[in-house]
């Protein structure tokens, strides 16, 4: 599997399946007109309702342990057949030898793999790899048999039950992160058009002579924020102007 391929695949797949509810909890967020920064506490406050839930569902089921069990048995089984050794690099390396940047280097592997196999090692690190190879591949055919790894049934379903809940908390947490980007990204913008509309300039237009100025005219006005914003403006563009 091309992981990085496959990763951003999925992030693309939901963004498109997380826009809709995006759009749900905005207008929940809107008809119950909750406080612009209490966004935060609404992300903190949901990953928690969520993570408790997923603490009170049982992961273990006799079912699920049986399946994951017998699909545990045919994996072990392929291991034997496909256990990992020098014929896989001296494949891998072939294929390098098609890129450029890696050409050199597939030599390199190539030549020493070929002199292990006839028995010819260059210097003492070859010698070590020709020797101890054997005893290596020995090690992975024992702990990857069936016999051993599914021996202690106890321990076998505990890991299956551990697994089930890392792969529900893998799924939701992806998709927890990318509602609460698009959120978060929505309301900043909706924030930054509301500034602009109240300051009449874009944010980053804003200068420290237009910010006095709004406050002098507030304090005038009693403290009172809502005062006119076009003569506010007008006011800034004065004070920016002097």
């Amino acid at each position: 599997m091309d992981q990085d391929k496959f990763i951003a695949d999925a992030k693309g797949k939901r963004k498109k399946n997380i826009n809709e509810i995006t759009l749900k909890v905005l207008a929940k967020m809107l008809n119950d007109n909750v406080k612009y920064l209490d966004t935060h506490y609404i992300q903190d406050r949901s990953l928690e309702v969520i993570e408790k839930t997923l603490r009170k569902l049982k992961f273990k089921s006799d079912e699920v342990q049986r399946v994951r069990r017998a699909f545990l048995d045919v994996l072990l089984d392929g291991a034997k057949k496909e256990l990992y050794g020098y014929e896989d690099e001296y494949k891998a390396a072939k294929n390098d030898l098609k890129d450029k940047s890696k050409k050199e280097k597939a030599k390199e592997t190539l030549g020493r793999i070929e002199r292990i196999r006839n028995k010819t090692p260059n210097g003492l690190s070859e010698q070590r790899d020709m020797e101890c190879e054997p005893v290596c591949q020995l090690i992975a055919v024992e702990l990857l048999s069936k016999d051993l790894m599914l021996k202690d049934e106890d321990f076998v379903n505990g890991c299956i039950e551990i697994d089930n809940e890392l792969l529900m908390s893998t799924i939701y947490r992806s998709l927890f992160e990318e509602l609460f980007e698009q959120l978060v990204t929505s309301l900043d913008k909706s924030y930054i058009l509301a500034n602009a509309v109240n300051w009449g300039v874009p944010r980053h237009e804003i200068r420290l002579k237009m910010i006095d100025n709004r406050l002098k005219n507030e304090k005038d006005n009693g403290g009172n924020p809502e005062c006119n914003r076009d003569d506010t403006y007008k006011g800034n563009e004065q004070a920016d102007k002097s």
